[in-house]
């Protein structure tokens, strides 16, 4: 018997799967820009998964997946940025996660000190084309 698909992922409910994880990955360290490019990457290939298990006629299944991607903005800046993101213009922004954290100093029993502050957490944005802008009702997305 011949099996579709290689590296353990076969139906487009294990790709899913498969991109819950990456997202899970990245909702912890949202710097990772591998973790990122992983997530992306997959996301853009779920239509192609979802038609080519709806049909096994390779041009019928190209179809059907441009079709969902056009339907759905997001889905359209998934792929803009899988296939194009080098050419998007992203800023980062850095900002303090919490309005009531406060520093600390720790005195250790060797009379050694540690001090922490709240840490500035990174984020990213994409500037969006004027489409999608238009459709998901801003001109920027961030991470």
């Amino acid at each position: 018997m011949i099996e579709v698909g290689i590296f353990e992922l076969k139906t487009p409910q294990q790709l899913l799967a498969k991109l819950l994880k990456d997202y899970a990955k990245v909702r912890q360290q949202a710097d990772d820009s591998e973790g990122w490019f992983n997530f992306i990457v997959t996301a853009d290939h779920l239509p192609e998964w979802e038609a080519g298990a709806k049909s096994a006629d390779l041009k019928k299944a190209a179809k059907m997946a441009g079709e969902l991607r056009e339907s759905e903005a997001m889905l359209r800046v998934v792929h803009y940025l899988c296939i194009n993101g080098k050419h998007f213009r992203t800023w980062q922004e850095e900002r303090v996660m919490s309005t009531n954290a406060t520093s600390s100093t720790t005195i250790h029993s060797d009379g050694t000190l540690t001090h922490r502050s709240p840490k500035p957490q990174r984020e990213f944005y994409l500037e969006l084309p004027p489409e999608e802008a238009a459709d998901l009702g801003r001109m920027n997305l961030g991470a």
